[in-house]
Order: structure tokens, then C-alpha cells, then sequence
């Protein structure tokens, strides 16, 4: 994932996904914020193994991560990349 954007050039939204095991909401955030930002990736879906049929964290949006549940996900990925295109067609 690391190489989609500095190696390989990708310029359209990149939305990076993240899942670890036996760690708190707030550890998920810790480890999922950075490696966003390391991957220079848009958006970041993360959840954890014990919670992944529930739901998963989203961002980050105005400036933080949104818990959501896993059936609304996919419609909220897409709002979310939606609205980074739009940011980036108006600069």
C-alpha cells in the first residue's frame, strides 16, 4: 500500500484499510492515523478482528474518525470518497 502514491504515482483518492486484533478502540486510532498518513492515503478504514462484523472507524472526516456500523460502511466509503474529489475539484 505503501508504494501506491510515491512508487507507482497514484493521484486519485486512496482510501488505505487497517485491521488489527486485541487492541481498544483508542489503540486502533493510534496505530491507524499514522499509517494513513505513511501511506499518504485519503481515507483510512480501520476496525479490529473482535468488532469487524459490527463495525469500523472512518477518516478521518473534518478531522476525526467516525465509528459506523459494518452495513452502512460501504455507503459512507463512498460519500467519503466523494466528497475528497469534490474538495479536490475545488481546490
Amino acid at each position: 500500500m505503501d508504494k501506491i502514491r510515491r512508487d507507482w504515482g497514484f493521484a486519485g483518492v486512496l482510501v488505505k484499510f487497517k485491521l488489527e486484533v486485541g487492541v481498544s478502540d483508542e489503540q486502533l486510532l493510534t496505530i491507524a492515523e499514522p499509517s494513513r498518513r505513511n501511506s499518504d492515503a485519503d481515507l483510512m478504514v480501520a476496525n479490529t478482528l473482535e468488532g469487524s462484523h459490527e463495525w469500523a472507524c472512518i477518516g478521518p472526516m473534518d478531522g476525526a474518525y467516525r465509528r459506523v456500523s459494518r452495513r452502512d460502511l460501504p455507503e459512507r466509503v463512498l460519500e467519503a470518497v466523494a466528497q475528497r474529489l469534490e474538495e479536490r475539484r475545488h481546490g
